[in-house]
């Protein structure tokens, strides 16, 4: 799978649902964390459709020689 740009837009848009997740309450009921993880998964996809993304070549971390 292909990266996203690294972008001050697309490391805020990532950042922010990170900061959700790891903000948000601690459920203990089995339907309430089914129905968080669904909502968490959601969001996730969300941003993921909203990240800009390298349209020339997929770029894979470590695949630069110059790193």
């Amino acid at each position: 799978m292909p990266y996203p740009k690294v972008t001050p837009d697309n490391f805020h848009k990532l950042y922010s649902l990170v900061e959700f997740i790891s903000r948000d309450y601690v459920e203990l009921s089995h339907d309430k964390v089914r129905w968080q993880r669904d909502d968490f998964m959601k969001r996730a996809k969300k941003t993921l459709k909203e990240l800009a993304w390298d349209d020339d070549e997929p770029v894979y971390p470590g695949s630069d020689p110059q790193e």
